[in-house]
This record gives structure tokens, sequence and C-alpha cells, in this order.
């Protein structure tokens, strides 16, 4: 398991934590409001717990945006092919907008409300806030019924071709760049099974594909230095112009050895 699975996982689950916390907030302003109960140490607890969990919940996003995450590299790799897929749109334009939006809100909410004249001004400004906040931020979930879908519990249902992986010792021959570049897609042992797989269109290539093992090493090399955008084939697989050609040639020897009977 690579750093990208485990932020992506983390980020995955931690998402309910924020969710949970943003509803118990709206609903004590709310409740508070109406039945016009003070603000207690327990709303202040609350309310700095659920913008502390909306804070590393958009850390973490950032970490899968700008660093990690190979969806996003794949749409800024060829950002003009990339805004047709909605896939790589979702993740590269719409997702962190909403995100923004919504962090922007819960932290609005935050600094108003120190301003307030009265404890019912505070929940109401609260309550509005944060649940504008928790709008947005549950609209820019990727929902398992979206066009970009994600698992409400990632590890559970994420690939059905996981069941049918081949064994450990098939990746035996493959370099580290390939788990920490290719395997998020394509799985650890090259059958087009990998984390994110299920949410890509085209899906990743099966290693075992007779097309893909008909290509010269040339060609393969060169989907792999300059990205699959470059050559027709999915926009989601990007470029990898930092291997050197010592590096690329392993990672092709790696497609090739991941492809016979083991």
């Amino acid at each position: 398991m690579n750093l990208y699975t485990v932020v992506l996982y983390v980020h995955s689950y931690l998402r309910w934590a924020v969710v949970l916390g943003l509803v118990v907030v709206t609903i004590r302003s709310f409740v508070a409001q109406r039945s016009r109960r003070g603000w207690e140490g327990t709303d202040e607890r609350w309310h700095r717990t659920a913008v502390g969990l909306v804070d590393l919940q958009f850390m973490l996003g950032v970490a899968l945006y700008v660093w990690l995450s190979p969806i996003t590299t794949a749409f800024f790799g060829a950002p003009g092919r990339a805004m047709k897929d909605p896939v790589l749109r979702f993740f590269g334009v719409e997702h962190i907008t909403m995100m923004l939006l919504g962090v922007a809100l819960v932290h609005a909410g935050l600094t108003r409300s120190k301003k307030a004249a009265t404890p019912g001004h505070r929940h109401r400004t609260v309550a509005r806030f944060t649940l504008a906040g928790l709008v947005l931020i549950l609209a820019g979930v990727p929902w398992p019924f979206l066009k970009s879908p994600r698992p409400l519990a990632r590890g559970f249902g994420d690939s059905a071709q996981g069941q049918r992986a081949a064994p450990v010792e098939s990746a035996g021959a493959c370099p580290p760049a390939f788990r920490t570049r290719c395997a998020t897609c394509h799985g650890e042992h090259g059958r087009g099974d990998g984390v994110v797989a299920n949410s890509l269109n085209p899906p990743p290539r099966d290693f075992t594909d007779p097309v893909l093992q008909g290509r010269s090493d040339a060609v393969l090399a060169r989907v792999i230095r300059e990205g699959g955008a470059r050559h027709g084939l999915s926009v989601a697989m990007p470029a990898h112009s930092d291997l050197s050609d010592a590096d690329t040639l392993e990672l092709v020897r790696c497609v090739r050895s991941l492809a016979l009977p083991h």
C-alpha cells in the first residue's frame, strides 16, 4: 500500500466524521435558537471540532489534488481533453471548487459567530453558515450514483476484478515506480483492477490484453513517458516524462512480466 492509497482511504473515511460533525453543529444551533438557549461550552467544542475536521479533510484533499492523485495528474497533463471526460473534469474542477466554497462558508460561520451580539444571533449565524457549507460539501462528494462514483466504504466493493488478481509473485519483476505510479489504476498485478479503476472510462488496461502485448517496447515506453492522450489513448493515463530511459525500460519489462502466466 503506497502513500496515495493510505491518504485516499483516510480521506474517504474521514468524510463521514466531517458530515456528522457539521450535522450535529447545525442541529444544535437550530434547536438552541428555537428554544432560546444560550451559547454553551458544548456548543463551542462541537463547533471547533467540526471546523477542525473540515480543515484536516481539506488538507488531505489538497495533498491528493496537487501531489498524490493520478486522476488530477492526468487532468493537468491534458486539461483540454480532460474537460470532456466527466471523471477527470469532476476531480479536476468541480470537486475542488465545491469543497473550497464549503470550507469557506464553514469558516465564515466560525468568524462571524464570534462577533455575534447575542447568543441567539450566534446560534443563527452558526446554523446558517454551517448548513450552507454542509450542502456544498455534500454536493461535491463523488457519490456512487454519480458519473464519477466512489464507494461509500472504500475497501468494500472497490473492484470486482480484484477477486481474480494474479499471485503475488507476478509483480516480483517490477520496480518500486510501478507501485507508486501505476498500481493505483492498473492494480498491483496489472489486471486493470486498481483502487480507482472502477471510476475510469475507459478502464485501465489489463496488461494481459493481447492488443497491448502486441505493441513494441518502444511504443510502450513512449506511452509511459508521454501519456495516453498523446497517443490517442485514455486521457487518464498521465505522462511520466520525469522518468529516465532506464526507469522507463524497467516499467516496460514489468508490464511484459505481468502478462506472463504464473
